[in-house]
């Protein structure tokens, strides 16, 4: 779900916006980078600053660095809370006050955000952010003259000058008054234009191909594919082809997004009743809110995630029925690992909604990191239950994928089989993650002449993919067979992924077994500096060293292997070559590093 709000070129919106209007602290850079939790301090010493010494408790210090925790956890609502108690003891912080609001409004508290931002004096606030949303109350209430008044007093900024013109014209479309041809210059305005005119019915205004190659690839994949429904819905089939095509690159797995392409490109009229068509604009206070949504994936795809959130509150406080915006609060939440809050708000998507299959999907699958592989697998079963045929494939997949992981692989390949089925012979192009899956099922349940056949096929499909490559040729040295051509698929995969430690020790291992020793040196040292703690890859090392006759580099390495493995037979097979009796296996030494 993620490239649904990516676009496939940098957007022009934030070209626009400096990082000091919105983040919560002036362009530290937390916002493009939540998991900095090291700068709390930093941020904490500059406010300190601006207090003198004798002000300073300690209970108001630890909320204060409590609250940035929170924050850069993306878990807005606990940060709230430490920060009111930093409140209660500096009333009258105007930075202090600025930032609870901002807390507030992105944890999804709009009352106390309100109560905040009338608080403060919107002229002393050059962000524009206090303006925005006081604005939201008039707004959300259908009083727009007056939502005008307070659009013109917000103070002049980037972030103002940029949105601003936006909500003038929807404000205005309300009365029927909108000048959509003053929406010009970037991909966002286009966007609103066709908005607007599908609103007002005079999609005419604005159905220009020639704008459309324009600004068509900066578009997100919602933004694209909405404007494609608007265009079908007036019979702009032309228009609405060249939109589903952009959307396709952009995401080719959006529900029914085939199907439009299909009925644009055959010019279908009437419309097949189970196409599900983006419905017009309902008013003008939805309208705003998908100029704040659209705000919101601006940011997302600069990776302004902090600033993300706080737009896509802002747009459901107009729609709190906006599903877009809970599925984009939703990826930041699991992007942040706020696994149990995104599987939470991925359950407000109601099934009518076209992701809610997705969405499901999604959430079993944030269940497979939390560990709970049983409540996953028995959510995808209830998927396949009541999917098409078709749906079925990707389900059963998944279910294979997590058995696969919690290496139960009798039961993975029971359900790549049934993916099969459904798939029937031959699986083509578009099913070669499923020969690839179940290729790798089968060289685990050792019934290797099978397994070939699925990797094969699915090489033959995929020529340039590393991974495939690096497993088909892996498995190939491994055996010590087809080494010539097992040596050509594996440096092929490391110059695709130069920097992936188990496909660099591929091509050691296949010049290990070929008996190029030095080579194989070269590259397994490579490898373990790549990744350390991996006991194969430094079993691997301790071979070829013992090979060019640095034996004692061997022991060490073989050590290493010994202590980070799990693996039982791995164990017993190193304590052989280190002379050590397997029955010390139970008594592992510590771990060399």
């Amino acid at each position: 779900m993620i490239s649904y709000f990516l676009s496939s070129s940098r957007p022009a919106v934030l070209a626009l916006i400096t990082c000091g209007s919105l983040v919560l602290f002036a362009c530290d850079g937390s916002d493009s980078d939540p998991s900095e939790t090291s700068r709390a301090d930093e941020h904490a010493g500059n406010l300190l600053a601006m207090t003198s010494y004798a002000e300073l408790e300690p209970t108001w210090a630890g909320s204060y660095l409590s609250s940035r925790v929170a924050q850069n956890r993306f878990d807005w609502g606990r940060a709230e809370t430490f920060l009111s108690q930093v409140q209660s003891e500096k009333n009258g912080n105007a930075l202090l006050d600025r930032r609870l609001m901002l807390l507030a409004m992105g944890s999804g508290d709009f009352a106390a955000a309100l109560e905040q931002a009338k608080a403060i004096d919107v002229a002393q606030d050059e962000s524009g952010l206090t303006g925005l949303i006081l604005l939201l109350e008039p707004i959300r209430d259908g009083q727009f003259i007056t939502a005008r008044d307070m659009l013109n007093k917000i103070p002049k900024s980037t972030l103002s000058n940029f949105i601003q013109p936006l909500l003038k014209v929807w404000l205005d479309a309300a009365r029927g008054q909108a000048d959509i041809a003053s929406l010009r210059g970037n991909r966002s305005y286009f966007y609103h234009q066709v908005l607007l005119a599908d609103y007002l019915d005079k999609v005419d205004l604005v159905a220009s191909r020639q704008i459309l190659l324009t600004v068509h690839e900066q578009l997100t994949a919602i933004s694209a594919e909405r404007i494609g429904d608007i265009f079908l819905r007036h019979q702009k089939y032309d228009l609405a082809e060249l939109l589903y095509k952009t959307t396709r690159i952009l995401n080719p797995n959006i529900p029914g997004l085939a199907e439009k392409q299909t009925a644009a490109e055959n010019k279908t009229d009437p419309l097949p009743e189970n196409l599900k068509l983006a419905p017009p604009i309902a008013n003008a206070t939805e309208g705003i809110a998908y100029a704040f949504f659209d705000m919101a994936t601006s940011f997302y795809n600069e990776q302004s995630l902090e600033s993300a959130q706080l737009f896509a509150q802002m747009a459901l406080v107009l729609k709190p029925d906006l599903a877009e915006a809970r599925l984009l609060i939703g990826n930041l939440f699991s992007r942040n690992g706020r696994i149990d809050a995104a599987i939470d708000i991925y359950n407000t998507i109601p099934a009518e909604n076209p992701r809610h299959k997705a969405v499901r999907q999604q959430i079993a699958q944030l269940l497979v990191q939390q560990g709970r592989n049983d409540e996953a697998i028995e959510a995808l079963k209830t998927l396949v239950k009541n999917a098409t045929p078709p749906e079925q494939i990707d389900y059963l997949m998944q279910i294979g994928d997590v058995y696969r992981d919690k290496e139960n692989f009798s039961n993975a390949l029971s359900y790549y089989n049934q993916a099969a089925d459904k798939v029937g012979e031959p699986i083509g192009a578009k099913y070669w993650h499923l020969l690839y899956a179940r290729g790798m099922t089968l060289e685990r349940l050792k019934r290797w002449d099978d397994a070939e056949r699925d990797l094969k096929q699915a090489l033959s499909y995929q020529p340039d993919h590393p991974h495939l490559l690096n497993y088909l040729g892996y498995s190939w040295a491994d055996q010590g067979k087809n080494l010539d051509e097992a040596t050509a698929m594996l440096i092929k995969a490391a110059a695709l992924a130069p920097n992936d430690g188990y496909i660099t020790d591929s091509v050691g291992w296949v010049y290990f077994k070929t008996g190029q020793y030095q080579k194989a040196v070269d590259y397994l040292e490579r490898a373990v500096e790549l990744m350390p703690y991996d006991p194969t890859i430094n079993d691997h090392l301790g071979d070829a060293y013992a090979k060019v006759g640095r034996k004692r580099e061997a022991e060490f390495q073989w050590q290493r292997a010994r202590n980070y493995s799990e693996d039982t037979e791995q164990i017993r097979a190193i304590e052989e070559k280190l002379g050590v009796p397997t029955s010390a296996t139970s008594t592992k030494p510590s771990v060399v590093n």
